[in-house]
């Protein structure tokens, strides 16, 4: 949630609190997630805010007004990870549901070099998975299914 004044949050292009909360139920959300590679291994975090909140999950984010999707995974990229791609796959589209909200996620196939991690306030913790982790939310292995990563 963004702090200040409903006009301070205009002015940034945010909307305020109850509108957006209004939003999340009525419709659903345009996202993208990134299915972040690096030397056969994949990232997830572990995320602080909802929706699942202190799960595991990849690295995600709203597209916003303005922004093609390309755009939006590679801000994304940047802003939870402060790394860059050297190459960006789309592989699919889904709808996911949860308590407070339904999204529509076009997903990424997103190749890095680096492996060093800097992460801003959406995550707490992250690691890098192999085909040997099987105890991951199940929107995430149907996703590399669907990217026939492992």
């Amino acid at each position: 949630m963004k702090t200040g004044s409903d006009s301070e949050l205009t002015q940034k292009g945010w909307i305020n609190e109850p509108e957006y909360s209004h939003i999340k139920k009525i419709m659903p959300l345009p996202c993208v997630d990134l299915l972040i590679m690096n030397n056969n291994k994949m990232l997830i975090m572990k995320r602080n805010n909802p929706p699942l909140q202190n799960d595991w999950f990849t690295p995600g984010s709203r597209v916003l007004l303005g922004e093609n999707l390309e755009d939006a995974v590679k801000r994304t990229l940047k802003e939870e990870t402060g790394m860059s791609a050297y190459k960006i796959e789309q592989i699919g589209a889904m709808s996911k549901i949860f308590d407070e909200l339904q999204s529509i996620t076009t997903f990424y196939k997103v190749y890095v070099k680096e492996q060093e991690i800097l992460m801003n306030s959406e995550h707490s913790d992250y690691k890098w998975i192999g085909k040997e982790d099987v105890n991951i939310h199940p929107y995430i292995i149907h996703m590399i299914e669907m990217a026939k990563i492992f």
